[in-house]
C-alpha cells in the first residue's frame, strides 16, 4: 500500500510542476508581443527518392520571401501579399531569413531501385510533355477567354461612363468609411485603457454604441454599391441586347 501511495504523491507533485510550466510558458507567450503563435517559414518534402538522387529530401523558405515572389508572380494581388508580408512577417525576426535545403531522415535506395527508378521516370516523360502542353494549352485559352470577355464588357458599357464613374466613387467613399471604421476602432482600444474606472463602463457603452450605428452606415452603403452594380449591369446588358436585335433586323 505504501508503494502505490508514493506513487500517487508523485504523480501530483509531478501533475502540479507540469501545470506550473505550462502556466509559466502561456504567460511567456502572452508578455511575448513578437510571438504570436504562428509559422513564419514553410516546408516542402521532397519525393521519398529524391534524396537518393539529387542528395536532399527537403526546402524551407520564409514565408516573407514567399509572398515577396507571388507579389511579383501575382499583379492583380500584388498590394494584398505585400501588406500581409509586411504586416505579420516583417523581417524582424530570424526565421524571416534564409532558406534551408537539406535530406532529413532518409531512406537511401540501392543502385539497383534507382536504375529501376531512372528507367520508369524516362519512360513516362514524353506522356508526362503532353499533359503539360494540354495543361498549359487549356490555361491560354481561359486567359484568352478572359480577356476577351473584358473587352466585350469594357464596350458594353460604353455608353454608361457617367453612371460607372459615380459607382466607382460610390465603392471609394464606402472604402473610407470602412478604413474610418477600423481607425476609430483602434482609438477606442487604446483610450479605453486610460479611462477612470468608475466610468469605464458608461464610456465604453457610449462608444461601442457610436462604432455600431458607423457599421450599420457602412452596411448601407455597402448594399446601396451592390444595388447599383446589379442595376448597371442589367442596363448594360438590356442596351446590348437591343443593339444586337436592331443589327438582326437593320433597324
Amino acid at each position: 500500500m505504501s508503494n502505490v501511495a508514493d506513487s500517487a504523491v508523485v504523480d501530483k507533485e509531478l501533475m502540479q510542476i507540469l501545470s506550473a510550466i505550462e502556466h509559466a510558458l502561456d504567460g511567456d507567450d502572452e508578455g511575448d508581443d513578437n510571438d504570436e503563435g504562428y509559422e513564419r517559414r514553410l516546408c516542402v518534402h521532397f519525393p521519398e527518392d529524391c534524396p537518393s538522387i539529387f542528395g536532399v529530401g527537403y526546402l524551407e523558405i520564409p514565408i516573407r520571401d514567399l509572398l515577396t515572389w507571388a507579389a511579383k508572380e501575382h499583379e492583380g494581388h500584388s498590394r494584398l501579399f505585400l501588406n500581409i508580408r509586411d504586416e505579420y512577417y516583417h523581417g524582424d525576426r530570424e526565421e524571416d531569413y534564409y532558406y534551408q535545403l537539406d535530406s532529413g531522415p532518409v531512406h537511401l535506395l540501392s543502385r539497383e531501385e534507382l536504375a529501376m527508378k531512372r528507367l520508369a521516370h524516362e519512360r513516362g516523360r514524353a506522356e508526362r510533355e503532353r499533359e503539360r502542353q494540354r495543361i498549359e494549352g487549356e490555361m491560354q485559352d481561359a486567359l484568352a477567354q478572359s480577356e476577351a470577355r473584358r473587352a466585350t464588357w469594357a464596350t458594353k458599357m460604353l455608353p454608361f461612363r457617367e453612371e460607372e464613374a459615380k459607382l466607382e466613387e460610390a465603392r471609394q467613399a464606402s472604402t473610407q468609411l470602412n478604413n474610418h471604421i477600423d481607425d476609430e476602432w483602434d482609438r477606442f482600444v487604446l483610450e479605453r485603457e486610460g479611462w477612470p474606472e468608475e466610468r469605464k463602463s458608461e464610456m465604453e457603452q457610449r462608444e461601442r454604441s457610436r462604432l455600431a450605428k458607423l457599421e450599420e452606415k457602412w452596411q448601407d452603403a455597402c448594399q446601396r454599391v451592390t444595388d447599383q452594380e446589379s442595376n448597371l449591369f442589367n442596363k448594360a446588358r438590356e442596351h446590348a441586347e437591343a443593339d444586337a436585335v436592331r443589327s438582326k433586323t437593320g433597324s
